[in-house]
C-alpha cells in the first residue's frame, strides 16, 4: 500500500474511474486468491519465513499503462519502473510458501490499479502528468480481507527482511496509510451527568407513584460503576394487600408516573414477573415482588393478561421495608430477585474504604468485557454481578494500588486463575454443595438461613496458579491444560457434573452467577484474560495507554471459519420485542447444543450485527473446524423448532461483518 502522502491524487483518479475504489484501498497486489481470514494465523509463520529472506526495497512509481480486456481496459500506475526484480523475488518467495495461491497463469505484473475505461489513450498521458514520479519504501507485506459488505481492510503486516508479524486488531493501520475511521468503543468512563440525572428522575417518579412499597435500585447503578447507556435495574417490593395484585395495576401506575415511556411490556417468563420499558434512551427493568398477606406456597409467574403477583411462599408477615433483609422467607424466586439489592450492597461492603478504586476498576473491566463480547450471560458470557465480584476481589486483595497497577493486577490475577476453583467474596466454607458432588475438604456446610443449594456447582479446586510478586506472570500453558478437562458437555473429564466457571453470589441465596458459561466460554475467558494481561504489561513497559488495544473488537474472523446466523423476524402472534426476548433467553441452549455436538469453540456475539424494523440478526462463531451447512441444520433444528419467526443459517467466515 502506498504511503499516505501519495493517496490524495491516486484516490481522486480512482473515485472517478475505478468502481472498486470504495471496496479496495490503493495497493499493489502480490498474491490474490489468498487463504481466508480464519486461516491467517496459520499462514502467518509461513509468510514470516518467506519474507524474512526478502530485504526491504524502494519502489519507483512512474508511468501509466493499461491491460486490455474484451470489455475495456484497466489503467494502472507502474510501481516497478525502477526494475521488476524485487517484486519478482517477493512473488516467488510467496509462491514457494503457498503453491496453491498463484492466481492467474499468465504471469505476474506488479501494478497499482487506477481505473477501468474503454479508451485508455484518453487518460494515460494526463494521469501520468498528474501523478509524476514518486518513490516509496516497500518494507512490509499487508494482509487484507473483506467482511460482509465492508471494504477490504488491512488485518496484519509482515515485515520484509525480518518476518515480524503485526496484527492490526487494535484500531492500528499500516505505517504511512490513513487510519481506518472505525467506531471507537466506550473507554470505561462513567456515565455523564445527563444520564445519571435521567435515571434518578425515573426512580423518584416511580417511588412517588408506588408509595405503598419500596423501589430499590440494583445492578451497576447501585454499585456506582454504570457505563454510558447502562440499563436501570429496579426491584419493587409491593404489599399484596394494596391495589397492586397484578401487573395490570402496576403497569397503570408506571404509565401515570412516566407517560413518555415507550415499549412498555410485561416480562412474565422469568422467575418473578416484571415490566420492561424505555424512557428516552434509558432502558428500564422493573421486577415486582409481592410481600405481606401471602396466601400461596410458591411464587406465581403466570402467563395471562392479569398476571398475578400475589404468590408469596408461606403465610409470613414481611413489610416492603423488610423485604430485602428477610428475603429468604419469601420463597426462592423472590429471594433471588431481592438479592440483586443485597448482593450489590455486599460487594460495596467488601471493598470497604476503596469504593472509588473499585468503581473505577469495575467500569474499565466491564467496558473491556463488552468490547470483547464477554458481558452477556444469555449469550454464554458473565453477567454484571460476576464482573463486579472479580473486581471487588481484586481491590480487596490489592490494597492501595494506583489505577494502572490495579488494572494490571486484575488481569494478572484472573489470567492465572484455575477456573475449576470457586470464586466468592466470602469464606469458601460457605459455598453450598449439591448432593453427589464431591465435597472440598474444609468447605462443608451452607450459609445460615439458606435452604436451597446451588445447582451445578463447581469442581473441587485443584490449586490456584497465582502470579506471585516477582514472578513472570501467568503461564499460557496452564490455560491449555485446563481446557483439556472437559469434552464440551459441561462435565469434567472423569464424568462428574460441574460448572465450567464457579463465581458465587455474595449473599443468600448463595448460588452460581456464572452458570451460563460453558467449557468453551471458560476457555475463551482464560484466553481473553491472558491477552489483556499481555497488553497491560507491554503498555506499562512502554508508557503507552493500553485502552485502545483493550477496547478493540476481538479477532472473531480469525477465530471462526464459519458462522451460525440466527435471524429473528417479527411474528403475527406476539410483539417483536417479545420474540427477541425469547430468543435471547434460549441462546444458551443453542450453545449447549453446539457443545454437545463437539463444536468446542463456539462463541455467540451478544449484539445483533444487523437490525431493522421487525428483524435482528445474530452471529454465532463456529470455531476453526466448524460443521458444514447440513451438520449445522441437524444440530440447530430442534432448538429453532420451538421459536416462531426464527431461523438459523450457515455462513462462511467473510459473509458476516465486523462484530463490535
Amino acid at each position: 500500500m502506498p504511503p499516505a502522502e501519495l493517496w490524495p491524487e491516486i484516490q481522486e483518479i480512482r473515485r472517478e474511474h475505478d468502481p472498486q475504489s470504495r471496496r479496495w484501498p490503493p495497493h499493489v497486489t502480490v498474491m490474490f486468491g489468498f487463504v481466508p481470514e480464519s486461516s491467517f494465523e496459520e499462514a502467518a509463520p509461513v509468510l514470516a519465513a518467506a519474507t524474512a529472506s526478502i530485504p526491504p526495497f524502494t519502489a519507483r512509481l512512474r508511468g501509466v499503462r493499461a491491460f486490455t480486456h474484451r470489455d475495456g481496459s484497466t489503467v494502472w500506475l507502474d510501481p516497478a519502473s525502477g526494475g521488476p526484480e524485487p517484486w519478482a523475488a517477493l512473488r516467488a518467495a510467496l509462491e514457494r510458501g503457498f503453491p496453491n495461491c498463484q492466481g492467474r497463469s499468465d504471469g505476474y505484473t506488479p501494478h497499482l490499479a487506477l481505473g477501468k475505461v474503454r479508451d485508455p489513450e484518453r487518460f494515460t498521458a494526463d494521469w501520468e502528468t498528474r501523478l509524476g514520479e514518486e518513490t516509496a519504501p516497500v518494507g512490509e507485506l499487508v494482509l487484507l480481507s473483506r467482511r460482509g459488505e465492508e471494504p477490504m481492510r488491512p488485518r496484519a503486516t509482515v515485515a520484509l527482511g525480518a518476518g515480524e508479524v503485526r496484527w492490526l486488531d487494535h484500531g492500528t493501520h499500516p505505517p504511512g496509510s490513513p487510519p481506518d475511521p472505525a467506531r471507537t468503543p466506550e473507554d470505561g468512563h462513567g456515565e455523564d451527568d445527563s444520564g445519571e440525572a435521567r435515571a434518578r428522575e425515573v426512580v423518584e417518579r416511580l417511588r412517588s407513584s408506588l408509595t405503598e412499597g419500596v423501589v430499590h435500585v440494583a445492578g451497576s447503578r447501585r454499585l456506582g460503576c454504570a457505563l454510558p447507556g447502562a440499563d436501570l435495574d429496579l426491584v419493587a417490593a409491593l404489599p399484596s394487600t394494596a391495589d397492586l395484585t397484578d401487573l395490570t395495576a402496576v403497569e397503570a401506575r408506571v404509565r401515570t408516573a412516566l407517560p413518555e415511556a415507550t415499549g412498555l411490556r410485561r416480562v412474565i417468563g422469568a422467575r418473578v414477573p416484571g415490566l420492561r420499558f424505555r424512557v428516552g434512551d434509558l432502558d428500564v427493568d422493573l421486577v415486582v415482588i409481592p410481600v405481606t398477606a401471602a396466601t400461596t406456597a410458591t411464587d406465581t409467574t403466570g402467563d395471562t393478561e392479569g398476571t398475578a403477583v400475589t404468590g408469596v411462599a408461606g403465610a409470613v408477615n414481611v413489610t416492603p421495608a423488610e423485604a430485602v433483609s428477610r428475603r429468604v422467607e419469601l420463597g426462592e424466586a423472590s429471594a433471588i430477585a431481592l438479592s440483586a439489592v443485597s448482593d450489590a450492597d455486599a460487594v460495596l461492603a467488601s471493598v470497604g474504604e476503596h469504593r472509588a478504586a473499585f468503581a473505577g476498576l469495575a467500569r474499565k473491566v466491564k467496558a473491556w468485557a463488552r468490547a470483547r463480547g464477554l458481558d452477556s450471560a444469555p449469550f454464554g458470557g458473565l453477567p454484571g454481578l460476576a464482573w463486579t465480584v472479580l473486581a471487588a476481589r481484586t481491590v480487596r486483595e490489592a490494597g492501595d494500588l494506583p489505577p494502572g497497577d490495579l488494572l494490571r493486577h486484575f488481569f494478572g490475577t484472573w489470567a492465572a486463575w484455575d477456573w475449576h476453583r470457586p470464586i466468592s467474596l466470602g469464606p469458601e466454607a460457605l459455598i453450598p454443595r449439591t448432593e453427589g458432588t464431591p465435597t472440598i475438604p474444609g468447605t462443608e456446610g451452607t450459609p445460615t438461613g439458606l435452604d436451597s443449594p446451588v445447582t451445578d456447582p463447581g469442581e473441587p479446586p485443584i490449586g490456584a496458579k497465582g502470579s506471585p510478586e516477582g514472578s513472570d506472570g501467568p503461564a499460557r500453558s496452564d490455560r491449555s491444560a485446563r481446557s483439556d478437562r472437559s469434552d464440551g458437555s459441561g462435565r469434567s473429564s472423569d464424568g462428574r457434573p460441574g460448572a465450567a466457571v464457579s463465581i458465587m453470589t455474595p449473599t443468600a441465596p448463595v448460588r452460581l452467577c456464572s452458570e451460563q458459561v460453558g467449557s468453551g466460554g471458560r476457555d475463551l475467558l482464560a484466553q481473553e484474560f491472558y491477552n489483556a494481561w499481555e497488553i497491560v504489561e507491554a503498555a506499562s513497559e512502554t508508557g503507552r495507554d493500553p485502552r485502545p488495544e483493550l477496547l478493540s473488537a476481538p479477532p472473531s474472523h480469525r477465530r471462526h471459519a464459519a458462522w451460525a446466523v440466527v435471524t429473528v423476524r417479527a411474528g403475527r402472534s406476539e410483539g417483536f420485542e417479545v420474540t427477541l426476548g425469547r430468543v435471547r433467553g434460549r441462546m444458551r441452549a443453542l450453545l449447549t447444543a453446539l457443545e454437545y455436538a463437539r463444536v468446542r469453540d463456539a462463541h455467540a456475539w451478544p449484539r445483533p450485527f444487523e437490525t431493522g424494523p421487525g428483524i435482528a440478526r445474530y452471529a454465532v462463531g463456529l470455531g476453526r473446524t466448524p460443521p458444514d451447512a447440513a451438520g449445522l441444520t441437524e444440530i440447530t433444528a430442534p432448538w429453532a423448532a420451538g421459536l416462531r419467526g426464527v431461523g438459523v443459517e450457515w455462513a462462511e467466515g467473510g459473509e458476516v461483518p465486523t462484530l463490535d
